[in-house]
């Protein structure tokens, strides 16, 4: 999937007024109440600490992998890892734990994909292994897609930091009946069918699946093959301690982040990513609803995809969102 890129003015109608300037309630797509307060009166909320300006007039974040260099270079012996999105790392205090499997949610224009796949490329840059595995695009697509961006995909690719691999969906449903009568315990050996996933020879430091929504349309009618499968890719991951990034499109929800359910259950993390509509605006905005082995703050923040950087995160907003 291609996410739209969110211009520089995406959110600049977020004026800075000597008056407090009040939104109105505005109904959400699911029907619920969507709005951005400001010191509970309606617009984004200000750091009381350091007053921090709106979205479209703070200063951005510089990307925190250029702010770290200590930290990168000990961050193979680490036992956490950055994305590296500027301002994103903020919100998380140590980072994420290694070989954690992160779900992220989210419905069409949320930007899954532009998220993700600006993680593997600051992992690339650090000269960590980072694998995109597409079930939807092509790699001309994806790298298509990071251009705007300047992150020169090509050159780490050439490198063979990033690896992109496109697979049939369809192709891995075949193996259902394995795959359930391995569950039963009526194999005498192993099948791994996630571990073909992997390129042989290669151990990613970081993956990304993109996306479990298209493996389960692989598996339609097959519901039980296709939880079998995703407690085996959950699974084997986990144990090749690999940190995966695995995207699923959900409607526009607080309270579920996976179509089947199965996925938010076996992840370590859940990152939801939000497109939210503010008058005649729409706002992107991403929470993390839960991460395991690391403390993290609980709120909903604004961002943007800026041209020639990629994902810019604000962490000192926050929009508050009426269920």
């Amino acid at each position: 999937m291609a996410d739209d890129i969110v211009k520089d003015d995406g959110i600049d109608e977020i004026n800075d007024a000597e008056e407090e300037e009040i939104f109105d309630l505005v109904d959400s797509d699911d029907g619920s109440d969507t709005k951005v307060i400001e010191n509970e009166k309606g617009s984004i909320e200000k750091n009381p600490e350091n007053e921090a300006s709106p979205p479209d007039q703070i200063k951005e974040p510089k990307p925190e992998i250029k702010e770290a260099d200590s930290d990168i270079q000990n961050e193979k012996e680490s036992q956490f890892m950055k994305t590296g999105i500027a301002g994103f790392d903020s919100l998380i205090i140590q980072g994420i734990p290694k070989g954690s499997q992160i779900l992220i949610s989210g419905g069409p224009g949320t930007m899954k994909t532009t998220f993700c796949m600006n993680v593997l490329v600051n992992a690339a840059k650090r000269g960590l292994t980072a694998l995109y595995l597409s079930f939807e695009e092509k790699e001309e697509n994806l790298i298509r897609n990071t251009k705007p961006f300047g992150w020169n995909a090509e050159e780490l690719i050439a490198d063979g930091k990033l690896i992109l691999r496109n697979l049939d969906p369809f192709k891995m449903s075949r193996s259902v009946e394995t795959l359930l009568a391995q569950a039963r315990g009526e194999l005498l050996i192993e099948v791994n069918e996630a571990r073909n996933l992997i390129p042989e020879n290669i151990t990613p430091d970081v993956v990304v699946i993109d996306s479990l929504s298209a493996i389960s349309a692989g598996f339609f009618g097959k519901e039980e093959g296709y939880r079998a499968y995703m407690s085996q890719i959950f699974d084997t991951f986990r144990n090749l301690g690999m940190t995966s990034f695995m995207i699923t499109e959900i409607e526009h929800s607080t309270t579920k982040y996976s179509k089947s359910g199965v996925e938010e259950f076996l992840a370590d993390a859940v990152f939801a990513l939000y497109n939210m509509r503010q008058g005649s605006q729409r706002l992107n905005a991403i929470e993390i609803i839960k991460l395991r082995g690391s403390e993290h703050q609980k709120k909903i923040v604004p961002f943007k995809a800026l041209a020639n950087q990629g994902i810019v995160v604000y962490p000192t907003e926050e929009i508050f969102m009426d269920k």
